[in-house]
C-alpha cells in the first residue's frame, strides 16, 4: 500500500483567537508575491498593501490566515492582526531570514498580543 502524506490544513497554525472576528482583519496582498497560509507579513504605506514581512519588521502587522496568490495581480487576504495564540514553528519565514530576525518578529507579533508558543 502507498503511503499518503497529508499536507498542512487551512488555519493549522493558529491554536487560539478572541471571540467572533476580532482578531481577523480584511487585507489586500500587494501584487508579485504568492504567500503561503501562515506568512508572516508587514504593512505597505503606499496603498495600504501587505507584503511578505522582510527585514522592516518594525512593520509585522499579522500573519496570513489562508494561502494567496497575488503573483499576477493584488488579491484580498485575511490576517489575524490580534489577541492570538499561534502555533511557532508552523509560522511560514522568508527564505532569507536569519534566527535573530525570526525572534525580532516573535517580539513583534508579542506586541500585537499574538503569542507564538
Amino acid at each position: 500500500m502507498a503511503a499518503l502524506t497529508q499536507s498542512k490544513g487551512y488555519g493549522e497554525w493558529l491554536l487560539s483567537e478572541a471571540n467572533g472576528q476580532r482578531s481577523r482583519k480584511n487585507v489586500v496582498v500587494a501584487s508579485g508575491q504568492n504567500l503561503a497560509d501562515g506568512a508572516v507579513v508587514s504593512g505597505l504605506t503606499t496603498g495600504g498593501k501587505v507584503v511578505a514581512a522582510g527585514t522592516a519588521l518594525s512593520s509585522v502587522i499579522g500573519i496570513l490566515l489562508g494561502a494567496v496568490n497575488a503573483t499576477d495581480a493584488d488579491q484580498a487576504g485575511v490576517i489575524i492582526e490580534c489577541d492570538a495564540e499561534v502555533k511557532l514553528a508552523s509560522l511560514g519565514w522568508a527564505a532569507d531570514q536569519d534566527a535573530g530576525e525570526q525572534a525580532a518578529i516573535v517580539t513583534s507579533l508579542a506586541a500585537l498580543g499574538i503569542k507564538a508558543l
